[in-house]
């Protein structure tokens, strides 16, 4: 039989892990929300994009980020 050992929250702020795998994770979402909020207006620069009145984004430019970001 083991015994479980188990920590309370002060413990986990003793350790240099906790604070490595957060400093990793917030890098990851600030550059994944900062690509998945600049990629639309990249894509309408580079593909000369014009808006018309009754569709104002073209489907291809909306699929775009939907795909990168749930693959």
């Amino acid at each position: 039989m083991s015994v479980k050992i188990t920590k309370d929250w002060k413990a986990w702020l003793k350790l240099h892990s906790f604070y490595v795998n957060g400093f990793i994770y917030m890098l990851v979402r600030v550059a994944v929300n900062v690509t998945m909020t600049v990629q639309p207006f990249y894509l309408e620069s580079v593909t000369g994009f014009k808006a018309e009145g009754n569709r104002p984004t073209s489907v291809a430019l909306a699929i775009v980020p939907l795909i990168s970001y749930t693959v």
